[in-house]
């Protein structure tokens, strides 16, 4: 999903957000790193893997950056008027032309429709790109708005009511331009 820049610093961007690539940020950002401790708060995090817990200080921060960079594309979601860090955006790119996405965005951004435009924005970047068929979501059971958010952008449930994480697919169709 690795896109040429053309001397860009945005990989795609709303009419209230830009979206950037977190691996040209890593050159200790102190702001960035104190950015991800302000928004990676218990209750943002509570329903993620053990490595989003506990970011409390820049070492963390750093650490847990760096790692998401490698795991993983890292997306910064910058708001464009104050062009500060509110949320990421995270894509794991699997070898049947599926990426698995992640996302999160801090407290005082919820409820602003944020994720619906990032989200929007994503598909269609993905679309244009064409390297990914599927787009493939996982959201705990409990996390009752983003999976009524899924479901309204055209994700489909897979059914698996055994876990605790229900997984949301959309289908990328060049035409739905």
């Amino acid at each position: 999903m690795k896109q040429n820049h053309n001397e860009r610093e945005y990989l795609f961007k709303t009419p209230r957000l830009i979206i950037t690539d977190a691996s040209l940020s890593l050159d200790s950002n102190s702001g960035l790193l104190s950015r991800i401790v302000d928004l990676l708060t218990p209750p943002v995090v509570k329903s993620l893997p053990p490595h989003f817990q506990n970011i409390s200080s820049l070492d963390s921060a750093d650490l847990w950056l760096k790692r998401m960079i490698t795991e993983s594309q890292c997306l910064l979601v910058k708001s464009s008027e104050t062009n500060v860090v509110i949320g990421f955006i995270f894509l794991y790119e699997a070898h049947d032309k599926s990426a698995q996405i992640g996302y999160l965005l801090g407290e005082d951004y919820w409820g602003q429709g944020y994720a619906k435009e990032f989200l929007n924005a994503l598909i269609n970047w993905c679309r244009e790109l064409g390297s990914v068929s599927t787009l493939i979501a996982g959201v705990e059971q409990d996390n009752t708005a983003s999976a009524h958010l899924l479901r309204k952008l055209g994700f489909i449930e897979c059914i698996d009511k055994s876990s605790s994480v229900a997984f949301y697919e959309y289908t990328l169709r060049p035409n739905d331009l």
